[in-house]
């Protein structure tokens, strides 16, 4: 079937009226007939399919020198070789316990190391074995640093390790998301970087809020259109840092429609700046900043923390950032026992800044780093994984690898192509009741959607066809509002000088509004945080 454009008023006999929502999704333009659309089945689809972008000379020169970097691991690899077994003081069987490139993994613990560690393939198992491997070899454990991308994965990492050997020591290791171990080492040696300790960190809602009261007070003159939502400003100004960027490249680059705002955006995140200052409050982005500057600027503090973790290990560093990055360099610059862990093929962060170069490049920043490669999946059936790997085999950059299972089992997934999310959500609810006509029970059923609103056409159905479920995710514990309102409190009280804290507070005052709780945090600004009723 041959779709034509819509604008192409001479065939207008022959144009599918059809809405856009219920045409085929995968379309190339024809050629030979530049106005007509031709249907393309999505499995003959190939990257020859689709326009390439043009490539400036700074890229091809970009890619040729990851893919010289990338090429050149085999020389670094370690293979595994015949080894006696572990010495017998060790409570862990260390040998029999993991796959031998795992092994290699958790044993290897003398100067950088590069873990390229695929999808499925027990990369935490090796994490876990390799901090108690540190520890039977008599390394503190608070001089280990174990830093991944969420609070829940440490905190799991450091539990099992502590089951494995049965020793709470593990509980010591310094483990923790990036932010988390910044606000830890900046509250510490608040008084050597000239901090002061009982600073407010403020989350991207907050963030939002004093960007809108600063946006409010500066009074934009009214333009042809609306001016730029608050949210929008706070992800352009984030996204300006975690790049390394300016902000008006990031406008340029990803916002080219409000190019016109470039100069006001600017104004607001200078003024956001002298606002947290003024008010002893950090963000997430400061934390990361401020970090790496003392880091870099201070010497003593960089000693301090060098000395302090003398074997730094880093989850998925295929999502850090460059911040992150210098962070992670500067703390192991003196004795470079740095592991690292990730995927370039699983880097799924660079809308919020993360570069997957970081792990491609680790070997020209470690020039003596040992490279291990976790192929062995236990997820997957071998089908599954020669898909994968036919992906990544046909990428023009990144490290190579080979993803096998002994489970040589065939179960190809399913795909479902529907022209609207009505059909789709049908299609998922009565695929779940013919599971369950097959005694699978409804719990060991999921659904997985990328975004919060994808699924409420599928709840609709579910309660349509009167099918019990659980909703997990939504809106975080600490981001409900009645609770951020009692944190508010508790803030005040450990930083008096927290505005963003206090104007959410006076606005639960009934008749309070902007202009009230404007006049009472300028006086609470000029008073050092304390009231004086005289004004009121």
């Amino acid at each position: 079937m041959e779709y034509f454009d819509l604008n192409d008023t001479e065939n207008s006999e022959d144009v599918d009226e059809s809405p856009p929502r219920f045409r085929e999704n995968y379309r190339t333009r024809n050629q030979n007939q530049p106005g007509i659309y031709r249907s393309v089945d999505i499995a003959s689809l190939s990257a020859n399919s689709y326009e390439q972008p043009p490539i400036t000379d700074y890229i091809k020169d970009k890619i040729e020198r990851l893919k010289s970097i990338t090429a050149s691991i085999e020389q670094k690899s370690v293979l595994p070789v015949k080894t006696t077994l572990e010495k017998s003081n060790f409570k862990i069987d260390y040998k029999n316990s993991l796959n031998e490139m795992q092994y290699l993994a958790a044993t290897t613990i003398d100067g950088p190391l590069l873990v390229i560690a695929g999808a499925g393939s027990g990369k935490t198992r090796a994490i876990i074995y390799r901090v108690a491997y540190l520890l039977e070899n008599g390394i503190s454990p608070q001089n280990i640093l174990l830093l991944t991308f969420t609070r829940k994965a440490s905190n799991e990492m450091l539990a099992r390790t502590s089951a494995l050997l049965n020793d709470m020591r593990c509980q010591k290791v310094m483990g923790g998301t990036f932010h988390s171990f910044a606000n830890h080492l900046l509250r510490r040696y608040a008084k050597l970087l000239g901090l002061l300790p009982n600073f407010s960190i403020i989350d991207t809602a907050d963030s939002e809020d004093i960007i809108g009261l600063i946006r409010h007070k500066l009074n934009f003159k009214k333009r042809s259109r609306a001016f730029p939502r608050k949210n929008q400003i706070q992800t352009i100004i984030s996204k300006s840092r975690n790049c390394n960027a300016t902000i008006s490249l990031i406008i340029h680059r990803e916002f080219g429609g409000l190019e016109e705002f470039t100069g006001d955006i600017n104004l607001i995140n200078k003024a956001y700046s002298e606002y947290k200052a003024g008010n002893n409050l950090l963000d997430f982005d400061d934390l990361m900043e401020v970090l790496k500057d003392s880091l870099k600027n201070n010497p003593d503090f960089r000693q301090s923390v060098q000395n302090l973790f003398s074997h730094v290990m880093v989850d998925e560093f295929q999502d850090t950032n460059n911040t992150q990055k210098e962070i992670v360099d500067l703390i192991a610059e003196s004795h470079q026992n740095i592991m690292i862990v990730g995927d370039d093929s699983q880097s799924i962060y660079s809308f919020r800044g993360a570069n997957f170069e970081n792990i491609l490049r680790f070997p020209e920043k470690y020039s003596a780093c040992k490279i291990i490669k976790i192929e062995q999946n236990y997820r997957s059936n071998q089908g599954i994984l020669d898909f994968a790997n036919s992906i990544t085999d046909n990428a023009t950059i990144g490290y190579r690898k080979e993803l096998f299972t002994i489970n040589h089992k065939i179960f190809r997934p399913i795909v479902k192509k529907c022209y609207h999310q009505e059909d789709e959500a049908k299609y998922m609810v009565s695929e779940i009741l013919e599971l369950r006509k097959l005694n699978i029970p409804l719990n060991e059923i999921a659904v997985l959607y990328r975004a919060s609103w994808h699924g409420n056409y599928i709840q609709l159905e579910l309660l349509r066809r009167n099918i019990p479920y659980v909703v997990y995710g939504g809106i975080r514990f600490v981001e409900r509002r009645h609770v951020k309102d009692i944190i508010a409190y508790l803030r005040i009280i450990l930083n008096p000088s927290d505005a963003i804290s206090w104007n959410r507070v006076l606005k639960l005052i009934p008749g309070v509004g902007n202009k009230t709780a404007n006049d009472i945090l300028e006086h609470l600004q000029k008073n050092n945080g304390n009231i004086t009723f005289e004004r009121f």
